[in-house]
């Protein structure tokens, strides 16, 4: 089974498509499932360090939501991070407080919006330039990070600058083909940090003697005024931006792919969408990250051999398990992470958001997708926000009112 230039499934002359169960529990459904880590792990990983998240919180929801998402849709359609919340946060060294508004904003704004007359027309109309400059101007932001930080880095040493651009170069060839490579080296990032830890401090520091409750945006260890900016700083600098490529990405992309791949069982967009409200208004005031599903990850699950919803099912108890496991040490293992380890994983998460604008980059959309994405880079995401809305509405004023508005996910969205 193939997709041709549109988007749709092809099959070889004389062979009937076949149609595959709700759930099927074997090894190439686990294999596919774990495609979509190369782009939770990084941003998940990143956002517990950046914002001081509770890695375990945040591993045990996306599990829960895995396994849920299986057993509702019966296809691979994965979770994984908000990339422009992360990405921001990440760069931005933004609160949890204000990580987790982002979320509760982002739940009650898709819920309002799923709501309204007319939606599937409303939401393919989003300028696939804006997106564009979105997921450029981001992605880029995220990658000059990881660069900054193997710069900062010492030359030599199992923590330093040469053996973060060795690895970088490895993730570079081999992560598009090899599933198991990113959580590989997650893993083994887990075990530096455990040995480093080990070393440099008392044997108590490992012993599993944490106790981590939930929280709330609000906990009672916030005064109101903070509280109040917190959901303030969460709504206009975190879900604000992310709306627009949730629409897109976790809305029309993502269910013109499970059309496609899934002819006559598409997941339609209002019920994708009610499904990644509840995810994020569950989750966020008890721990969780912003999370969503999304084009890119069906897309690299079913290259890998997902074809059920049991592929993300086990993937979830995968998660909770390991999440519950280990959560007595996380706190100790992610505060001594080395930054050689994850300074490649948020280049190449960046370079990937930022790759997915290359459909946005054509004719007079790029001026609108290269000046936003600076002025993003440059100016931070607010100005870059504003100089892309006010672009896209000059240039689409000089383009062909009658050029169709294409809502199909291109290669770059997958």
């Amino acid at each position: 089974m193939t997709l041709d230039a549109h988007g749709s499934v092809t099959e070889p002359a004389g062979r009937q498509p076949t149609v595959p169960p709700r759930l099927a529990f074997k090894a190439r459904e686990f294999s596919g499932g774990l495609g979509d880590l190369g782009t939770f792990l990084p941003l998940s990983l990143g956002v517990s360090i950046a914002c001081g998240m509770d890695f375990g919180l945040i591993v045990l929801f996306a599990g829960v939501m895995n396994i849920a998402t299986g057993l509702l849709f019966g296809q691979p359609i994965p979770v994984q991070p908000m990339k422009a919340i992360a990405a921001i946060a990440i760069a931005g060294g933004m609160t949890q407080a204000e990580v987790r508004w982002a979320g509760v904003w982002m739940g009650a704004m898709l819920l309002a919006i799923a709501m309204l007359p007319r939606f599937d027309a409303m939401v393919g109309r989003v300028p696939r330039a804006w997106i564009g400059a979105l997921q450029a101007g981001i992605g880029l932001k995220l990658a000059w990070l990881g660069v900054e930080m193997i710069a900062a880095l010492p030359v030599g040493g199992a923590d330093g600058a040469i053996v973060s651009g060795g690895l970088l170069i490895v993730l570079l060839l081999m992560a598009s083909r090899a599933a198991w490579l990113l959580p590989l080296v997650v893993g083994l990032g887990a075990l530096q940090a455990w040995w480093m830890a080990s070393a440099t401090t008392s044997a108590e520091l490992l012993a599993p003697t944490a106790t981590i409750e939930p929280i709330v945006p609000t906990s009672a260890t916030m005064d109101t005024e903070s509280s109040v900016r917190a959901a303030w700083s969460g709504l206009y600098a975190l879900a604000l931006p992310q709306l627009p490529l949730t629409l897109l990405n976790s809305v029309v992309a993502v269910c013109a792919l499970s059309a496609a791949y899934y002819p006559g069982r598409g997941v339609p967009p209002k019920r994708m969408t009610t499904s990644v409200a509840v995810m994020n208004v569950v989750a966020c005031p008890l721990g969780g990250m912003p999370m969503c599903h999304g084009a890119g990850g069906l897309a690299a699950q079913h290259h890998f051999g997902a074809r059920t919803g049991g592929s993300v099912v086990m993937l979830g108890v995968l998660k909770a398990s390991l999440a519950i496991a280990a959560w007595p040490w996380l706190a100790e293992l992610i505060a001594a992470y080395p930054a050689a380890m994850l300074a490649p994983l948020l280049i190449i998460a960046g370079g990937r958001l930022a790759w997915a604008a290359r459909p946005a980059w054509q004719g007079l959309d790029r001026w609108t997708v290269g000046l936003g994405a600076g002025a993003i880079f440059f100016g931070g995401t607010l100005i870059g926000v504003a100089v892309t809305v006010a672009l896209g509405a000059t240039i689409g004023r000089l383009k062909n009112t009658h050029e169709p508005t294409r809502t199909t996910p291109e290669e770059g969205d997958r």
